[in-house]
Parts: structure tokens; sequence; C-alpha cells
């Protein structure tokens, strides 16, 4: 999937072309709205002892479209303009998510038409290297910088002053975290992410597998997943050690007979931690602005 950066390289200036300039930031929030799952995956991961698997389970429905629908509406209801932020922040969701899926990136995908169908969408027209990504991702930074006081500007931020409108936004905001546990059973039964050949030790061997970007230790030929699990490697394999998506069948519980794989570059995270650091000042900034900017209207 493309980085935060990227997304706000793309989506912003796109959104630009019809949307007052006070609005923008609420596309750069709509960017990170379908990314918040795996934020929120990785935090867990670090400082919980809940199974890996159980805790992607959880937070893969939060990724989809109608999760991020009801995230966004929860969200547009603490504002003034109710409307026009759930509009931005639905068509920009929307957005992202098709943005992701033109990534090739072996065993993944988004949820567009969920819970209709678990199944992962993709269209894998380049891999996450492709020039392009690179081209938008300083697209997104520059863009930032030279936007930043337009962004920031604080009256977009405003605060819904209705009590009803909030409460039924923050009752929307609970359901977003509440609906995962409703899903987790057909999205194991679907085998998303393979999560239930992964957890189904005892039977993997002779299933399918794919890793996507996982972290590859060319001496020892294995490799270490997100579940913090390593598991061995034979065939075909990369000469040095780094991130590396796989694809192959189990031999055994533990063991992984490769039969192709494909080398990125470890620039990702790197892009996606600087834009989610600006996109959160961002948003500090203009909450501040914003009661500041309601304060002075409330004397005048």
């Amino acid at each position: 999937m493309p980085n935060t950066l990227c997304h706000i390289g793309i989506q912003a200036p796109l959104n630009g072309f019809v949307l007052d300039k006070k609005l923008l930031l609420w596309v750069i929030i709509a960017c990170i709205i379908p990314d918040l799952p795996w934020i929120e995956l990785k935090v867990l991961l670090a400082c919980t002892a809940i199974n890996p698997y159980d805790l992607r389970l959880y937070c893969t429905p939060q990724a989809s479209l109608l999760l991020c629908l009801l995230l966004g509406a929860g969200l547009s209801l603490w504002t003034r303009n109710s409307v026009t932020i759930f509009s931005i922040l639905a068509l920009n969701s929307l957005i992202h998510l098709l943005l992701d899926s033109l990534q090739i990136k072996w065993g993944n995908g988004v949820n567009i038409i969920s819970p209709v169908n678990w199944h992962l969408f993709h269209l894998d027209l380049f891999w996450p290297e492709y020039l392009g990504i690179t081209f938008f991702t300083v697209l997104g930074f520059i863009y930032l910088m030279y936007n930043w006081k337009k962004l920031s500007a604080g009256s977009s931020m405003e605060l819904s002053v209705n009590t009803t409108k909030r409460g039924i936004g923050g009752l929307l905001i609970l359901l977003y975290f509440i609906t995962p546990f409703y899903f987790i059973d057909q999205l194991e039964e679907a085998d998303t992410y393979f999560i239930h050949t992964m957890k189904d030790v005892e039977n993997r061997p002779g299933k399918t597998i794919m890793l996507d970007r996982a972290h590859y230790f060319a001496g020892t030929k294995d490799v270490q997943i997100y579940s913090g699990e390593r598991l061995d490697l034979t065939g075909n394999l990369p000469p040095q050690s780094g991130r590396v998506s796989f694809s192959g069948v189990f031999q055994d519980s533990h063991t992984i007979a490769i039969h192709d794989f494909h080398c990125h570059t470890d620039h990702r995270d790197l892009a996606s931690i600087i834009g989610l650091f600006m996109a959160c000042v961002l948003v500090i900034q203009s909450l501040i602005l914003g009661k500041f900017y309601s304060h002075k209207s409330q004397q005048g």
C-alpha cells in the first residue's frame, strides 16, 4: 500500500481542484483513516500478549470501506459542517483503498464490498518500489510544507456545539471499535491474509502461503513475520537479508518451499512515519486555532 506521504501527494492536490483550501485538512485525515487499523495493530502487537493472528482478525474489518465510512460518519458529526466533512472523508477513504489495490502485494489487498465478501480485492499493477510512488511521496512532503499555513487555518476544525450530534457521533465511533468482533469468524473462514492457514499449525503442510514484505535473514535462511514467528525457507532464495515478499507452499508446519520472491526497498515505513507525524501536528494545530476562532466569534 502506498505510504502516507504518497496518498497525500495524490489525494490532496486532486481535491484541491474542487474544495476550498480550508477543507483540505479533512482530505489528509481521510488519507489516514484506512491505515489507522494497521497502526493500531503494530501498537497492540508491541504492547500486549494477545494472539497476533486474532489481533489482525480484529483490525482487518476496521480497514474495510464499510467501517471507514462508519468512523468518518462519527467524526463528521463532531463538526459544524457534518454533511460536507462526511462526503470528504467517505470519498477519500474510497480513493485511498482503490489506490492501495493498485500495488502488487502478495497475500494482501483491500476490502471494498465487505461484509458481502471478505476476499481481498487487488489489481496488482505495480510494486511498491515503482518510481511513481517515489514521485508522489516527495510531492506529498512538498505539498504539506508549502500549504502548511492554509491547511492549519483552523476554521474547518471547529467542533459542533450540538450535544445530540456529538453523542450520536461518539456512538458511531464506539461501534467502529465494537463491530469487528462480529466479523472475526467470517474473516477466518475466508482465510483472509492466510490467517486461518497460519493459526492451524498442524494442518499447514501442503497449503499455499504468501508473505508480504517479511523480514528475511539470508544467513539462517528464515523469515520473521508480523506475529513474531520465524519460518524456515527452502528453494530459490535471495542472497541478501532485507524486506522480501515470498510465495510458496508449506513443506511442514514450520518450513516453506519458496516458488518466487521479490526484494523490497525499506523506505515505505519512514515515509509513512513522517507523513503521520506531520498530519498529527497539523490536526492539533488546527484544533487549537479552531477553538481560538470559535472563542473570537462568540466575543464578536
